[in-house]
């Protein structure tokens, strides 16, 4: 018997605190941005890495490549570092909104 508590309400989806570095190759395209991407969330952050990949011409060069970068990752990741755990910057918003103060 399901949970849900509504016949047709979806089932609420476990979510991840990080995903994991993986590659996208473009299929395989050496014409195309290849990049590694990660996911940390808390805040959400989705980190691409496209540095380096251009300067390799070859699909075997651009995975070997890409083979390294996601080790380095996955092993931050593992050992606790967080892109967010450098020192966030605040800034005050100057912008006036005379909109919504008239409404206050």
């Amino acid at each position: 018997m399901s949970q849900r508590t509504k016949k047709n309400e979806p089932m609420a989806r476990k979510s991840k605190q990080i995903i994991l570095p993986h590659l996208n190759d473009c299929n395989g395209d050496v014409t195309k941005k290849w990049y590694v991407e990660y996911t940390v969330q808390h805040p959400q952050i989705c980190t691409r890495i496209y540095d380096g990949f251009e300067k390799l011409s070859s699909a075997n060069q651009r995975y070997a490549f890409a083979d390294i970068l996601i080790q380095e990752y996955t092993d931050k990741l593992n050992s606790g570092w967080r892109p967010y755990s450098l020192p966030l910057v605040e800034y005050e918003d100057a912008l006036v909104y005379p909109d919504l103060t008239k409404m206050f």
